[in-house]
């Protein structure tokens, strides 16, 4: 089959869905392959490495993608150009400093006294840094083929690449080899599904375009990865290599179908929602009801199958104790629940309370370190993290409704009937 055949398949959302659903599904069986030739040990240390790219990637993120694909000229040569230029020059940044930092730091710490991990994982950003955006200005005409297509290519490689890895090795490298197989395919399939050349260059005008738009993304991209990855923080900080290798395991487990569900309700109930709004004013009981019943079906049924799921996928070596399990478990059904807040916060354009409610999530930092002192091990993290998210959605709800509740009481007062009781004698 072609090129120019898969890519009229793989046009539509649908192909999209079916598309997240196996990389979904190969980044599961992916991880517990890993984990499990790994061992807890070699794949906390895995997990650490993971998170100091993260980090680098969310601290320089200029939110290039985001322009490409909603700015009136994301889409112009001369744009897409300078999009490479500062996406190259951004990757090398991050390169050099996982060499010039990461390396010295770990090494102090006694994680490591190769540079060979360091120089994986910068190799891996500069393959980030020189992709194609073609594939991204595509979307805007509602073609996602090249980047469904690419996204699965990228995990069948990284997949394939992970079988064969640990067959030879099984230390921590295999989880970085295999992110460097999985950026280097990305990259790859950029360039193949492209409609345009790649052209790179620096137009003054265009980058300072490009800025304006990507300021606040660079400030707000360290919020998002402490508040998104606070519990992982957390436990990379406190606990020793082999039971964050432990509770890493158990959080991928429920947070990857999670996750999943979460796409699928923005697809197909948030424009419900916000019509919804929009028509009759109402806040979308049918999708709080959709929201309360997965989150309770989540919270019951890791408490039920988790630790059973985590032998199954990960082994005996990843055995956890059930109440550990259950209150992980309860923890994401939480940190779920908020999607109707912020599906409410985004159809009525109060988006303020959608930082708000992110930016609290950063108590769980303090609140899991607190509870490993107090408490001890991945139990005292585990309720840390409960009480942390417990407090983000009890705010988050609170504060959108106190947003609704006011913005009401301003239609009320400029309505016609109040404007007629205000010149009333």
């Amino acid at each position: 089959m072609g090129v120019n055949r898969l890519r009229v398949l793989a046009r539509g959302s649908r192909f999209a869905l079916v598309a997240l659903v196996l990389t979904q599904a190969m980044v599961l069986a992916r991880s517990a392959l890993i984990a499990r030739a790994l061992g807890p040990e070699q794949y906390g240390i895995a997990a650490t490495f993971i998170l100091l790219q993260q980090f680098l990637d969310s601290t320089s993120d200029t939110g290039l993608n985001k322009f490409t694909l909603s700015h009136a000229q994301g889409h112009l040569r001369r744009m897409m150009a300078t999009i490479h230029a500062i996406s190259a020059a951004r990757a090398g940044l991050v390169a050099l400093l996982l060499l010039a930092v990461g390396w010295p730091a770990f090494h102090l710490l006694g994680v490591t006294s190769s540079v060979l991990p360091f120089a994986v994982l910068a190799a891996a950003s500069l393959c980030i840094g020189f992709t194609h955006y073609d594939g991204i200005r595509m979307q805007r005409g509602s073609d996602l083929s090249a980047v469904s297509l690419g996204n699965l290519a990228a995990e069948l490689a990284s997949t394939a690449a992970a079988a064969l890895l640990v067959l030879v090795d099984q230390s921590y490298l295999v989880a970085l080899w295999v992110i460097l197989a999985k950026t280097a395919t990305a990259a790859l399939f950029s360039f193949l599904l492209a409609r345009r050349p790649y052209a790179i260059a620096f137009d003054r005008p265009s980058a300072r375009l490009i800025w304006a738009f990507s300021l606040p993304l660079m400030i707000n991209g360290p919020v998002l990865f402490f508040t998104a990855q606070g519990e992982r923080l957390a436990a990379a900080a406190a606990l020793p290599p082999r039971e964050l290798g432990i509770y890493t395991a158990a959080l991928l487990l429920i947070y990857t179908p999670s996750q999943l569900f979460l796409r699928f309700l923005g697809t197909v109930f948030l424009p419900e929602l916000s019509r919804e709004v929009r028509e009759t004013g109402r806040h979308g009981p049918r999708f709080a009801f959709v929201t309360v019943a997965a989150a309770v079906a989540m919270a019951a049924g890791f408490a039920l199958l988790g630790q059973w799921l985590i032998l199954l996928f990960f082994g005996e070596r990843y055995r956890l104790d059930w109440l550990i399990v259950a209150i992980i478990g309860l923890t994401q059904a939480l940190r779920f629940s908020r999607v109707w807040s912020s599906g409410l916060a985004l159809a009525y354009g109060i988006t303020g309370q959608i930082l708000g409610a992110n930016s609290l999530r950063l108590v769980m930092i303090p609140l899991c370190l607190l509870g490993v002192w107090a408490i001890g091990g991945m139990m005292g993290l585990a309720i840390g993290a409960l009480a942390g998210e417990a407090i983000a959605l009890v705010y988050a709800n609170w504060s959108v409704r106190r947003a609704l509740a006011r913005r009401s009481a301003a239609t009320a007062a400029t309505s016609p009937a109040a404007a007629s009781d205000d010149l009333a004698p």
